[in-house]
């Protein structure tokens, strides 16, 4: 969408959080990013670039690692190839650019996209992408938990870009339904022990415990009521 980074990415607040947001994802995927295997590594939705701040500052293991971006969005796509000029960044429909074969990866990743792509495109990119992931190789695949009892809704709200409201029950079906076999979803809590926050999360432990007596009911996703962003890890079906 036009003016997509300027009116979402770049608003104040979202500036301001930028710092947090490179920790909270090294936190949640530095290990990730120091045992990958040998190869490419492609980001899909750069952004305003946070993750690639990681995988060109030394996180992908290997400074020596190619790193390629794609976007549909060509502000963002500017905005990445001046920031960062040792990513190779194309201007495309990731799914058109994957399927193209340029190159197999170590690993794509995908963090706040999924939500954005109607079901078949989902999971047609997910399929594309485990087609064309080397042996041993990953994708990961982060999205807001719409599952989450007090934000949930207020995240998938917040963009009218949005069009799938995802849990970890709906994330691992897309990744199914897209031919995965190996996968593993975890959920992100935010981090910190102000008084503010630990007021917060005994707020949050008394309304998840008044809905699930409301509902009666214990799904799946209920392991994943407390953090607002849930990942999948998808492993290469070849090893």
């Amino acid at each position: 969408m036009p003016g997509y980074l300027n009116s979402q990415l770049q608003t104040p607040e979202a500036t301001a959080a930028a710092a947090r947001q490179c920790e909270r994802l090294w936190n949640t995927y530095g290990e990730f990013l120091s045992t990958l295997r040998d190869g490419p590594v492609l980001e899909i939705g750069p952004g305003r670039g946070e993750f690639l701040s990681l995988l060109t500052g030394g996180g992908a293991s290997s400074a020596n690692r190619d790193i390629y971006a794609v976007d549909i969005d060509r502000e963002v796509v500017d905005h990445t190839r001046e920031r960062f000029p040792t990513v190779t960044i194309t201007h495309s429909d990731a799914r058109e650019y994957i399927q193209a074969g340029h190159c197999q990866f170590a690993a794509v990743f995908m963090l706040h996209v999924l939500e954005h792509l109607d079901a078949d495109h989902a999971t047609a990119l997910l399929a594309a992408i485990r087609e064309q992931l080397l042996p041993g190789g990953i994708a990961v695949i982060e999205v807001p938990n719409s599952a989450c009892s007090h934000v949930g809704n207020t995240i998938h709200s917040s963009d009218i870009t949005h069009r799938v409201a995802y849990t970890s029950i709906s994330l691992r079906q897309i990744c199914r339904l897209a031919g995965f076999t190996s996968i593993e979803v975890a959920g992100i809590r935010p981090r910190g022990n102000s008084p503010a926050r630990l007021a917060q999360r005994v707020a949050i432990a008394l309304l998840i415990t008044l809905d699930r007596i409301r509902h009666k009911i214990f799904l799946p996703s209920w392991h994943f009521l407390h953090e607002p962003t849930i990942y999948a890890v998808c492993k290469a079906n070849r090893s």
